[in-house]
């Protein structure tokens, strides 16, 4: 995948002053998407496979499944197919970073994305959830305010210590704010004029 620049996404590249600096994905992001959750940047098993949240210790595409009321598939095509049905879009803080490994602690000299513009671009976002400190920490040093509401909610990491059940739950009430979400419990009326 190609850049705007012509250059490789996820590729390293090497300048004087600099000892590795790595580029983000591309948001998966659609016109009618109401909620955007931001991550700060993806970890080198996503970069390789070029899929937000790749590596299998990250737990995120099982919260949010889970979250949704969705029985989780770990397919490419169910995820994108998730992203749609409940207009949820998935970028990152940071458009690149000098970074050694994974984690978010170790990451230098971020650089932003243009997120003012693609809110603009985007006009139907109506929430932001930002899935970590380090996210928020980044959101609030580069933007410092914003007209659309945003929530911080547990990282889906497994070094947060939160269990899978609590950030469910988390997540759930987060997303609820603006997506009608499934539920285990379903109440269907045949005819709702029999209730007078």
């Amino acid at each position: 995948m190609e850049r705007n620049d012509g250059s490789l996404v996820g590729v390293e590249e090497h300048s004087y002053n600099e000892a590795k600096r790595v580029f983000g994905l591309s948001p998966m992001i659609r016109q009618d998407s109401v909620v955007l959750i931001l991550g700060t940047m993806p970890g080198t098993v996503s970069l390789r496979k070029q899929m937000y949240y790749a590596d299998p210790s990250n737990k995120f595409w099982d919260i949010l499944f889970e979250a949704c009321g969705e029985k989780f598939d770990k397919t490419d095509k169910a995820k994108e197919m998730l992203l749609e049905r409940y207009r949820i879009a998935i970028w990152d803080i940071l458009k690149s970073a000098i970074r050694e490994t994974a984690n978010d602690k170790d990451i230098k000299c971020g650089k932003p994305n243009n997120l003012p513009q693609y809110l603009n671009e985007y006009t139907n976002i109506r929430l932001l959830l930002f899935h970590s400190n380090d996210t928020y920490k980044y959101f609030r040093k580069f933007y410092k305010n914003t007209t659309i509401p945003y929530i911080r909610i547990s990282s889906p990491s497994g070094n947060n210590r939160i269990t899978i059940r609590e950030k469910v739950s988390e997540w759930k009430a987060a997303l609820s704010s603006v997506i009608p979400l499934q539920t285990e419990y379903r109440l269907e009326l045949k005819d709702p004029l029999s209730l007078k």
